[in-house]
């Protein structure tokens, strides 16, 4: 992912500069809507900085259908840690419809865990 992000800063400086300054505001954006738990702002901070990756040409085409199918129950991006490879990479996915999310991953066999914010950091809830 590097060498593709270097390719394509080596080919559109310019551009992907902007690009990282947008990133670093829908980050800033992100923790406000988080602090102010704001659920509609996460959700279009999520969706802007998925359309800046995309830009960056870093979004496969299996993740971009993926988020396609899964745009009926929220949205979502993919992580820092995605991949164009096939099975790498996680997305984030902020979901309106909980139990339709769970149901149609169920049905695609499509692993999947689910988080809550605490201040007391990440940890496993359940088996999934």
């Amino acid at each position: 992912m590097v060498n593709l992000v270097g390719k394509f800063y080596n080919t559109y400086p310019k551009s992907t500069e902007q690009i990282f300054n947008a990133i670093e505001k829908v980050t800033k954006r992100l923790v406000v809507s988080l602090v102010k738990e704001d659920s509609h702002f996460f959700a279009e901070q999520i969706k802007e900085n998925e359309i800046l990756l995309k830009k960056l040409g870093i979004v496969s085409s299996s993740t971009k259908k993926l988020l396609t199918d899964l745009s009926l129950f929220g949205t979502g991006k993919m992580t820092g840690a995605g991949g164009k490879k096939a099975g790498s990479g996680y997305v984030l996915f902020y979901a309106e419809d909980i139990s339709g999310l769970e149901k149609f991953l169920k049905k695609q066999k499509t692993l999947f865990m689910k988080f809550s914010q605490s201040h007391e950091g990440v940890k496993k809830v359940r088996n999934l």
